[in-house]
């Protein structure tokens, strides 16, 4: 039995923040998830009490979209193309009710 949990991890160009809370979770607000680029603030106590206690949330942020686009991204056209934004991805792995009790916010830092 956990209370809640977090893990880091960083993969070449890809930053991923766990987060998981149990039955026994004595938060009355889950940490806002923080990447190098990226926050997101999101209700997962809400979220477990509608899945049998229990939740689960993965935040992705992607500091460099470009080397794991698909290879179709490119062009036999002369041109160069640029991602000029953060961007981010978040699931809700093994939940059955993904219904949402509050609004997620997501920070996206500037690039200059």
């Amino acid at each position: 039995m956990f209370e809640h949990s977090r893990t880091p991890l960083i993969y070449f160009s890809i930053e991923i923040q766990v987060f998981m809370v149990g039955q026994y979770v004595n938060l009355t607000k889950i940490p806002t998830l923080i990447t190098k680029n990226a926050t997101m603030d999101m209700d997962l106590i809400g979220i477990s009490k509608n899945n049998y206690g229990s939740a689960a949330v993965v935040f992705m942020s992607y500091n460099n979209i470009t080397g794991i686009l698909d290879p179709s991204f490119v062009t036999f056209t002369a041109t160069n193309k640029t991602v000029m934004s953060v961007v981010v991805s978040a699931t809700l792995p093994e939940t059955y009710n993904t219904t949402l009790t509050e609004p997620v916010n997501f920070t996206l830092k500037h690039i200059k």
